[in-house]
């Protein structure tokens, strides 16, 4: 049976401990902390309740003991819910600032700015065992990529936020985050949106992380009522900058040199012309205009 307030149903008021299952279901639990009371089909092919390990707990078995719930020992009503517990890693300080300072020396891993074939697949998957051994296999090479990543996410929301507050709104020295120093190096990479060309080749999925707690002090998600927000000037920079990117990739471009047309031959009028155009330009004014107008004069006559 679910019910959103199951502590408090009237089924279960007079057992001390719940058990919730992974489909939400909720049984009394006795004190064992193991067996549950449960409704099942008995071998008269009748209905009822029977106890039931939390282990072995096979739907419509018989071979379970029937004892009436009624027969059982009350217990303090102390309403303590048992939940499975996570075999998540938390990595200490230490090791934290160990892993940023390794990927700082493993280029391909954070700078999307270098070509394609430096940073491929099978060199960041490479890196990243290197930097599992390093830890000593604190956390194994995916494990290290989805903390990184976490780190990475939380640096580039107080970057942008720096970049974007201004007066009360700016993140005061005092707020920020105990890895902000080490994450310096990924400034640069912050500020430059991902195009096509430096987008990551193989984003994880990243899990929550315990050490993000500047997640909940800076929110750079779009507004929850669907509409566009209004173009700001840190957009008109960041497409600036990813031009700026374009022009200076297509300039270092290996290309062909280009072949100009011959000049064209000097022959003797254009000889002569150059040669009298030097000595007309060396005149006054009014006598250059009254040369031109002699030359255009003979000209038309002929």
């Amino acid at each position: 049976m679910s019910c959103d307030d199951y502590q408090n149903h009237p089924c279960v008021k007079d057992y001390g401990d719940l058990h919730l299952d992974d489909n939400y279901y909720f049984y009394p639990l006795l004190n064992d902390k193991e067996t549950i009371i449960r409704r099942a089909l008995l071998p008269d092919g009748s209905e009822g309740l029977i106890e039931d390990s939390i282990y072995f707990n096979k739907e419509n078995t018989s071979q379970n003991s029937f004892k009436s719930p009624l027969a059982t020992k009350k217990q303090p009503k102390q309403r303590k819910q048992t939940t499975p517990k996570t075999s998540r890693k938390r990595l200490s300080d230490e090791y934290t600032e160990q892993l940023i300072i390794e990927v700082q020396h493993r280029i391909p891993l954070w700078n999307f700015n270098i070509p394609v074939e430096e940073r491929s697949r099978e060199i960041q998957a490479k890196l990243w065992e290197e930097i599992s051994a390093a830890l000593n296999g604190k956390l194994s090479a995916a494990e290290a990529k989805i903390k990184f990543k976490n780190l990475r996410d939380t640096d580039r929301k107080i970057i942008q936020a720096e970049n974007r507050a201004s007066g009360s709104a700016a993140v005061t020295s005092s707020e920020k985050w105990k890895f902000y120093h080490c994450c310096e190096f990924l400034r640069d990479t912050c500020l430059i949106r991902e195009t096509v060309s430096n987008v990551r080749q193989d984003d994880g999925n990243a899990e929550d992380d315990g050490n993000t707690d500047m997640d909940s002090l800076i929110d750079d998600r779009v507004p929850s009522n669907g509409r566009k927000r209004r173009r700001s000037n840190k957009d008109d920079v960041m497409d600036s900058a990813n031009a700026l990117n374009r022009i200076a990739d297509a300039l270092c471009r290996d290309s062909e040199p280009l072949t100009l047309p011959e000049p064209p031959k000097m022959d003797t009028v254009g000889a002569f012309l150059i040669g009298i155009g030097n000595q007309i330009r060396l005149l006054p004014q009014p006598k250059q205009m009254e040369i031109i107008k002699q030359l255009q004069t003979s000209i038309t006559i002929q």
